[in-house]
This record gives structure tokens, C-alpha cells and sequence, in this order.
């Protein structure tokens, strides 16, 4: 690539975003020049090279962690059905999506550098940025931590310091994340013990759903895609699935909520009797502190080998629900309730910073954009917001109390959990003062449990709104109601998902299949997709039959379909 060079389209991300909206990009403009640059060495995002840590798998299982168009297979990827998805076996099949579709041929990696001095100058029609809101790690501030005298590590950085594995007598790990579990158990697993700390001013132990859930064994992926639970999470987009009415009698009245509640509640129940949590006190430590209805993204998949749970009920892992107090040298950690810790390393599974790690200039251009904001302009509180919500949803006004609060941690300018404006983009991917430019968008800014789907969709909706051509396009709709349901949405995740980062940026769980279902009718493809004969049979298979990766197959064509069907009328 030459030091300055144009492009139709710029994608900025190389995992399942960036790849799926580059491919479907190429899949409607086949000829168009387009660039697709990524930091890291290799493509994969999430699941690069370099950050595959031992004993990594994917929460999900064959078959529900691919992109529809392009089927992982267990002649060619080794994974059988019912099995999750190995890390090295998710970063193969997205370099052989790449060069399926092409892609290769249009990547550059390692850079990070551009308009400054010394860097690539790059000139784009149209910049999509796909880099998601896990890709620069949070670490929090650690009290004396420079006197502690063994490494001090976040959890992404595990793949890079796996010779502790073998050289660590003992180890310890902060936080209550999905990561946390993981280098738990990868420590535990060989004998080495574990401190695991879990923050009491922090959210608590994250939600471990077993694969199967229900008395029916049913796919967990399957299971938040069905619409009869569906119907049972309050969502200000949800009327979009066309049961606007059903929904309103299950959100809108006692009896309905009461319904909601004892659905929510046998959830809860469920993953904690499955996972058998009451039935030690050491295991009861990692009961979540609030119910499954409010976690958001704060879950995970209990997906290991051997049993997870054996090795705390052993003392293998020991629990401590505390804060630290300080770090003392000899790699001692001093802990809020009075415990005294040593350790040969500590790992921080402490997440993820919430704003792109791109410096936009001037400055000022990010708030053009729409990111988080440690401030509300004046005049834009969200009171009128809120009131719409508690009006349609009295159930979000009840929010849960423990493990909310800011972390005690957070310091500088990352504001990660103290953010008063979330983001603001129309369709979780326009910036508001771009919409008539329709020249950026932001794909993948959100956290959902059905990402591959997710991406497909939303490439396909960003396509079509790059080429002024959706059906339902925001800039023929009033500005006003545009900003307005703009502002709603990005609103509501602080109400229905406050376990997860819904205050911050989309983060939702339950409310996928509405959202797949708004973004389709936008784009006029058919969202109803198990009941196309509109028989009784397919009603109940619509209702209670829980979608999956293959139902949403051959979209970009059923789009140029309707696009044909629609210049015909």
C-alpha cells in the first residue's frame, strides 16, 4: 500500500464485524476498492493470534458460532456436534472466511499509525470502524502496586505469560468476569491454587449458564432466540417482532409482570440448581448477586473439560468476596477483609475500556460522533426519556441495588462504568450528525450473545444505508423522531441491562430477535422467518422453535430480491 492511497471503503477491524461488513460490501459493490486494516499481526479481533490463551473456547457450540453463509463443518474443523468451539478452531475458520470471500486481498495489519508523521495516509469515501468494545484493555489502579514484586497482568495478556503455568506455585485473579473463570480454572486445573477475588463494591459473580438449559435441554443460543421468551423481556425496540400487543399485556399490566417475574425467576433458579452453587458454601460464593433478567453480556457458559465447581468445593480455587486494600512487596495482597494473600502473579480479568482507542481530530469530532460522554449537554437530560420508558415497562423502575456502584478502581480519563452519555447512533451504528453524509458508521459497538447473526445483519443494514437504499431510510423519516428514538434506545440499556454496560453501549441479551426483526423490516426482508407458509404449524414452530444461525442464510440475496420486487412496483 503507498504512502497515500484512496479507497471507496475503509474497514477499521479485522474480526467478525470488520469481515462480515467488508464481505457483504464486496457481495453488492463487487467492484468497489476497499481496504480492511487491523493492529494487530493476524485477523480475528477477539479471537487474534495472540490473544487465544490456553483452555480458550468459545461459549458456543457447533453451529451456532459461524456466519450463515458459510457453514463450519466437522470433516474440516475437527469440532463434533454438542461440542463448543475451540479458540484455535474460531481464528481458522475466520482465515478461511477471508479467503473464501476474498478478503485476504484487501487486508493490511500491524498498522496503527496514519496521518502522523512517518505513518499511511489513507483517503476513503466511506470509514466503517469494526473494532468492537473489547479490544483495548481496562487495568484497574492497584494501591503500592509498584513495590509488589510479581507481574501484574490483565487477562489478555495470558496467552503471553502461559509459562506461569508452569513456574507459579499459586496464583491470583481479580474480578468475577467470564475471563476470570477461565484463568481460574486453567491454573486449578494443574494443581496450581487459585486466589480469586471478587470485588464487594464491584457486579459480582457473572451469570454461568450451563449449555443446555430447561428440562428439555435446550441450546442455551437457541433459548434467547425463541420469541415466547422474547415476550418476557421488556424492550423498547421489541415491538418490532409485530407482537406489540401481547407485549403490552405482559409489560403493561400487574398480572402480565407478574407472569414476566416467575418466568425470570425460574431461569435464576434453574442455572443455580443445574450448576449445584447452594449445595457447598465455598460454591454458593459464586451465586449471582442480582437476577439472570438484568445481566446482560455478564454471562458466560460453563464450557470446561473437567467440573469447574469440583475444584472450588476442593479448595483448589478459594474464593474472597473483597476488595484490595494495598499491594505489599513479595507479592502480597492485602485484602479489605482483613485476609493477607500471596501470589506468584496477579491477573486482572477487568475488562474492556468502552470507547474506540482511536484518537479522532480534533477532538471535538468524537462527540460529533457520538461517543460516550463523561457530560450531558444542557437541555439533553434524559428525564423525558425515562419517563417513556417507566411509562411502557413499570417493571424497570424496581433496578437492582447490589454491585452497581462505580468502581472504586476507575481512575484517569476512562470513566468506563461513570459515563452519563451513552453512545448516540442511529441503529447502534450512525452518528446523528452523519446521516445525510452517510459516509461513517460504527459496526459492532455493541455486545450481543449472537454476534455472528448479529454482524450479518447489521453489515447488510449499513450496505444498503451507504447506498441509499433502504426501505426505510432515516433521512426520509423526521429529524426529530429520528434523534428522538435515537436517544430512547441508546437510553434503555441503563434501565434493562444495568448488571451489564447498558449505560454505556448496547449490551443485550434477550432482545436480539427483535432487534434482527427491526433492522430486516428496515431493509424489507421477511423476519418471520419458521412460519413463511403461515400455517398453524409454522405459527408454533415461529413461536416456540428457537432460531439459529441457518435461518438467517442467503440475506443478501432475498435483499436484492425485494430491491428487484420493490422497483417493480
Amino acid at each position: 500500500m503507498d504512502r497515500n492511497s484512496e479507497f471507496d471503503l475503509v474497514v477499521i477491524g479485522a474480526g467478525w464485524y470488520g469481515l462480515a461488513m467488508a464481505k457483504t460490501y464486496l457481495q453488492v459493490h463487487p467492484s468497489a476498492n476497499i481496504l480492511i486494516i487491523d493492529s494487530n499481526t493476524t485477523i480475528g479481533g477477539t479471537w487474534a493470534a495472540d490473544r487465544l490463551y490456553p483452555f480458550l473456547k468459545s461459549n458456543n457450540l457447533l453451529g451456532t458460532y459461524e456466519v450463515p453463509d458459510f457453514p463450519m463443518d466437522t470433516a474440516t474443523y475437527g469440532v463434533k456436534e454438542g461440542e463448543h468451539v475451540p479458540a484455535a478452531v474460531v481464528h481458522q475458520y475466520l482465515n478461511a472466511f477471508a479467503k473464501e470471500f476474498g478478503l485476504d486481498k484487501h487486508m493490511r495489519l500491524s498498522l496503527r499509525t496514519f496521518s502522523h508523521s512517518g505513518g499511511v495516509q489513507i483517503t476513503t469515501q466511506k470509514l466503517v470502524v469494526a473494532i468492537g468494545v473489547t479490544s483495548e484493555p481496562y487495568m484497574p489502579t492497584l494501591p503500592e502496586s509498584s513495590s509488589f514484586g510479581v507481574p501484574i497482568l490483565q487477562s489478555k495478556e495470558f496467552k503471553q505469560h502461559a509459562s506461569l503455568l508452569e513456574t507459579s506455585t499459586s496464583t491470583a485473579v481479580l474480578g468475577g468476569s467470564k475471563s476470570s473463570w477461565d484463568i481460574a480454572y486453567a491454573f486449578a486445573s494443574l494443581g496450581i491454587h487459585v486466589d480469586w477475588m471478587i470485588r464487594d463494591s464491584g457486579r459480582g459473580p457473572t451469570w454461568m449458564m450451563p449449555a443446555y438449559m430447561t428440562a428439555l435441554g435446550i441450546w442455551l443460543e437457541r433459548l434467547v432466540l425463541t420469541r415466547a421468551l422474547t415476550w418476557m423481556s421488556p424492550c423498547v425496540w421489541g415491538d418490532a417482532d409485530g407482537y406489540g400487543r401481547l407485549r403490552g399485556l405482559l409489560h403493561g399490566t400487574k398480572m402480565g409482570r407478574w407472569i414476566v417475574d416467575r418466568v425470570w425467576d425460574a431461569i435464576g433458579a434453574n442455572v443455580v440448581g443445574r450448576n449445584g452453587l447452594e449445595n457447598h458454601p465455598e460454591t454458593a460464593k459464586l451465586k449471582p448477586w442480582n437476577g439472570a433478567m438484568w445481566a446482560g453480556n455478564n454471562l458466560g457458559i460453563v464450557n470446561y473439560p473437567t467440573d469447574f465447581f469440583a475444584l472450588v468445593r476442593s479448595g483448589k480455587i478459594s474464593i474472597h468476596i473483597a476488595d484490595i486494600q494495598n499491594l505489599s512487596p513479595g507479592g502480597t495482597v492485602n485484602l479489605t477483609n482483613g485476609t493477607t494473600l500471596k501470589t506468584d502473579a496477579l491477573f486482572c480479568a477487568t475488562g474492556w475500556k468502552h470507547t474506540p482507542p482511536i484518537n479522532f481530530v480534533p477532538p471535538s469530532l468524537q462527540t460529533m460522533l457520538g461517543f460516550p460522554s463523561t457530560s450531558i449537554p444542557a437541555g439533553r437530560d434524559y428525564s423525558d426519556i425515562d419517563a417513556e420508558i417507566f411509562a411502557k415497562f413499570p417493571r424497570l423502575k424496581d433496578q437492582p441495588t447490589r454491585g452497581l456502584q462505580y468502581s472504586k478502581y476507575a481512575s484517569g480519563n476512562d470513566n468506563r462504568d461513570g459515563a452519563k452519555m451513552p453512545y448516540q447512533l442511529y441503529r447502534f451504528a450512525i452518528p446523528l450528525s452523519h446521516l445525510k453524509k452517510r459516509n461513517v458508521a460504527f459496526v459492532g459497538a455493541m455486545s450481543t450473545t449472537s454476534a455472528t447473526i448479529n454482524a450479518t445483519i447489521h453489515s447488510l443494514w449499513t450496505t444498503a444505508y451507504f447506498s441509499s437504499l433502504l426501505a426505510n431510510d432515516p433521512n426520509s423519516r423526521p429529524v426529530a423522531e429520528v434523534e428522538h428514538e435515537t436517544r430512547l434506545f441508546a437510553r434503555f440499556g441503563r434501565w434493562r441491562y444495568p448488571n451489564g454496560r447498558g449505560a454505556v453501549y448496547p449490551d443485550f441479551v434477550f432482545d436480539c430477535l427483535p432487534w434482527f426483526d427491526l433492522l430486516l423490516g428496515d431493509l424489507s426482508i421477511e423476519k418471520r422467518r419458521k412460519n413463511r407458509s403461515g400455517s398453524w404449524f409454522g405459527a408454533w414452530k415461529e413461536w416456540f422453535g428457537g432460531y439459529g444461525v441457518a435461518d438467517y442464510r442467503g440475506l443478501v440475496g432475498e435483499w436484492k430480491y425485494s430491491l428487484f420486487a420493490r422497483k417493480q412496483t
